[in-house]
């Protein structure tokens, strides 16, 4: 059952529990959303902010439980509330809070789902008496993302574009790793430097220039894992690639099996046979196939995922395959792999280095 803790007591590193308010710092309480799962951790955090007037970022899901209890905490005083971006566990409960409190919306754009009363570009600044947020446009999780620093404070409500113990997914087309990265390094060059990072998942984070690096770091990496294995596949003879099925038809896909040494390209999806002749996995009837079109081979994203994620647990990669999309389109405008078309998920890839 939801509560409504009053306490003087400020932790910012206290656990993320659903339905139990946080105060992490004068004037900052979290509130965090009944609705936890693999992409949401312990739940979707909402935020109230100020003393006398009250500003709400990420009202959250619209879990009316969760919506009762932020107008509950605010005690008539919410007037503002913002949102860091459309998705379904950050904004749908705007409408709900604002039509309890009568406060204004604010975000980035309008989309289904979210109309705010108020659109915010990059440095405006919404304010309520005694707190002001100033937005910061970080595109890149999302076309419409915004993070707000709190002045004067200098903590950073990050949203998706930060969270506590994992990274973020980049699903494309909305989703756009390139922009990602560059918003990233825009938050480096802050000033004054932030304090703290407050995210829209998980628990509070210190030492923001060096979490931020490490993001950056780690996509870079990521990156360069999902450029090797495109260049290693992309090697690989045809006929290692194209095998006839039981039924010979040429629509089975061929990769290493996982207790050969070497790569374990294992498919996620399909029927998983062994073959007999070559160590290899064959998976009949997949949808996308290793071709050669006379200009190197196209590689599928599924050719490529249990490479490239190889450190990330299988139930995990149908979400992992939007990010290795992503860093393949960002490759692809920079001029290192082609596509046929890279707007889509199916399509295929090669690099550019390779020798046609």
């Amino acid at each position: 059952m939801l509560s409504v803790v009053h306490s003087e007591h400020f932790d910012p590193y206290q656990a993320c529990i659903p339905g139990e308010p946080a105060k992490l710092f004068p004037g900052v309480t979290r509130v965090v959303a009944p609705n936890p799962g693999a992409m949401t951790g312990p739940g979707t955090n909402s935020y109230i902010i100020g003393s006398d007037e009250l500003v709400v970022v990420d009202p959250g899901p619209e879990l009316a439980e969760h919506v009762h209890l932020l107008a509950d905490i605010g005690e008539g005083r919410i007037s503002k509330i913002a949102v860091t971006h459309k998705h379904l566990d950050h904004a749908p409960a705007a409408a709900l809070l604002a039509r309890i409190t009568g406060a204004e919306t604010a975000g980035f754009t309008r989309s289904p789902g979210f109309e705010p009363d108020r659109l915010l570009t990059n440095g405006d600044i919404l304010s309520v008496q005694g707190a002001g947020l100033r937005a910061i446009y970080t595109p890149g999780h999302s076309s419409d993302h915004l993070c707000y620093m709190l002045l004067g404070e200098d903590l950073l409500f990050t949203g998706d574009h930060l969270m506590q113990g994992s990274t973020v997914v980049i699903a494309p087309l909305d989703g756009d790793m390139a922009r990602y990265m560059d918003s990233l390094r825009l938050l480096l060059e802050i000033t004054p430097p932030v304090r703290a990072l407050l995210p829209g998942h998980g628990m509070c984070m210190d030492d923001p220039a060096r979490m931020v690096s490490s993001v950056i770091e780690h996509r870079r990496m990521r990156e360069e894992a999902v450029w090797e294995a495109l260049c290693r596949l992309s090697r690989t003879p045809q006929v290692t690639r194209l095998s006839m099925d039981q039924d010979g038809d040429q629509d089975g896909r061929l990769s290493r099996h996982p207790g050969e040494s070497g790569d374990q390209d294992k498919s996620t999806n399909g029927d998983q046979q062994h073959h007999p002749n070559r160590g290899l996995q064959v998976v009949s009837g997949s949808g996308s196939k290793s071709i050669n079109d006379g200009h190197g081979q196209g590689i599928s994203i599924d050719d490529m995922i249990m490479t490239v994620y190889r450190d990330v647990p299988e139930s995990l990669h149908s979400m992992a395959r939007y990010s290795l999309w992503a860093h393949l389109r960002k490759l692809t405008q920079e001029g290192r792999v082609r596509a046929v078309d890279m707007d889509k998920m199916s399509t295929l890839w090669r690099p550019v280095c390779l020798p046609y």
